[in-house]
């Protein structure tokens, strides 16, 4: 995958081959032992998270929203921070002890 800027990446393996006619990826998120999140242009969603990040595989099959952030903690395969397109938020704080009202704060200024 090339970058807007011209950076050339080394996608998982399956993920670029997993996109339809004319699809895009508008961004891609990496976490630990290989797990990632990617959301197209459309705003279809793709994920292997290897069984980290405890219920966010549950909160992405049936998502009806499109990511506006999203934080993969690489060292604790339990904690991730989602922020949705209308500003609602989510967390699993793990070892990084952010409270909810902490997310809830840092979500406000994306918007």
């Amino acid at each position: 995958m090339r970058t807007a800027w011209g950076r050339a990446w080394k996608l998982p393996d399956g993920l670029e081959d997993s996109l339809g006619p004319g699809e895009e990826f508008a961004d891609v998120w990496f976490g630990i032992d290989d797990s990632y999140v990617a959301q197209t242009m459309g705003g279809k969603l793709q994920w292997k998270l290897h069984g980290n990040y405890g219920s966010l595989g549950q909160t992405l099959k049936y998502a009806t929203k499109e990511i506006k952030a999203l934080g993969l903690n690489v060292a604790d395969a339990r904690s991730y921070v989602l922020v949705w397109e209308d500003g609602t938020s989510q967390c699993n704080p793990g070892a990084c002890r952010l409270s909810k009202s902490d997310v809830q704060e840092w979500a406000g200024y994306l918007f």
